[in-house]
């Protein structure tokens, strides 16, 4: 009998439990076989021991999967989920003690049917990021060294998918995910300025995140190092969007060394606008960078596709309330 985690506390496993040092192989060996554990008995048996926390920082219940309908029950402490479909390959890692966790990319498909397309979209960003929430951590996140899954292995995965349940709905989320961002503000600022305005979004040129910029001498010897890293990069147009939270400057080292990249950016030609959350949640004020961006970029933000667009509203209260729900200090 294998315990298979449903998708709310595989999303904890994977911000959480899974280390941040390494992506998981894809695509991962194990596939679904075996009867699942549904009985409270056999879920408490089973359970692994970092469930608590993570159901604690959530405050959701404990929720599993099953493959038959005739299997489906409530407990007073799990929800049991019915996959009534195919399951696609790649869809399970195996864990400790007969415990099955949705991959990523199943995590990713499994969500669709829990959260909105904004909300997807963002979830999107921060699988493919360098970025996991943390409710514990001040910051509201904790740092990756490498992202838990790539744009490819989404794609490749979801074009398995069939017609499974939600899969429509991710496929349309992941035309919008980017690849490498390092905050959930990050993920705010590339979602407002380059979603389609029919999505809320600006409708500007796609960023690259958190490129790696080579640096001249001079550039060089103010960062004391040969590249520079550039949160939304427009290398082309020399254009690098920064954001600057107050979170991310927690000792007197840290932000003595982010003055000296930006300095060193500007120092090799780039145009280095700053943001903070500040800026970004006041709609005027974050209008106002979405244009001067689009000038430089040479593109034309209609007079129509501006101010209190509905969509517009509506992406912002998303955005927000995604990071607050997940745990980003306001």
């Amino acid at each position: 009998m294998k315990l298979y985690l449903g998708p709310e506390i595989s999303q904890m496993f994977w911000r959480l439990v899974y280390p941040v040092d390494r992506k998981p192989c894809w695509p991962p060996p194990f596939e679904a076989a075996g009867e699942c554990a549904c009985r409270a008995t056999d879920i408490r048996e089973l359970a692994p021991s970092w469930a608590s926390a993570c159901l604690e920082q959530s405050g959701a219940r404990f929720d599993v999967l099953t493959f038959d309908y005739a299997q489906r029950r409530g407990t007073a402490s799990a929800v049991t989920r019915l996959w009534g479909t195919d399951i696609p390959a790649g869809s399970f890692f195996e864990l400790d003690g007969g415990v099955v966790v949705p991959s990523p990319c199943f995590t990713f498909l499994l969500m669709a049917k829990r959260l909105s397309f904004l909300e997807l979209v963002a979830y999107g960003n921060e699988l493919c990021g360098v970025y996991s929430f943390d409710k514990n951590s001040p910051r509201g996140m904790r740092q990756r060294a490498v992202p838990l899954v790539s744009l490819a292995d989404l794609s490749r995965y979801l074009d398995g998918a069939g017609g499974a349940p939600g899969v429509e709905l991710a496929r349309k989320a992941l035309r919008y995910v980017v690849e490498g961002s390092a905050s959930p503000m990050e993920t705010v600022d590339i979602m407002l300025l380059c979603l389609p305005v029919r999505h809320g979004g600006y409708g500007l040129p796609v960023a690259d995140m958190n490129l790696e910029v080579p640096l001249g001498r001079l550039a060089a010897s103010i960062a004391n190092k040969q590249t520079c890293r550039g949160d939304l990069c427009w290398l082309d147009e020399h254009l690098i969007v920064e954001h600057q939270g107050l979170y991310d400057h927690d000792n007197s080292n840290a932000y003595s060394s982010d003055r000296a990249r930006i300095d060193a950016l500007k120092a090799e030609g780039y145009n280095v606008l700053e943001l903070t959350s500040s800026i970004v949640h006041d709609l005027n004020a974050f209008e106002g960078i979405a244009l001067f961006v689009a000038r430089v970029l040479g593109k034309r933000v209609r007079s129509s596709c501006r101010g209190r667009l509905p969509q517009r509203i509506e992406l912002r209260k998303s955005l927000f309330a995604w990071n607050e729900r997940s745990g980003l200090p306001r």
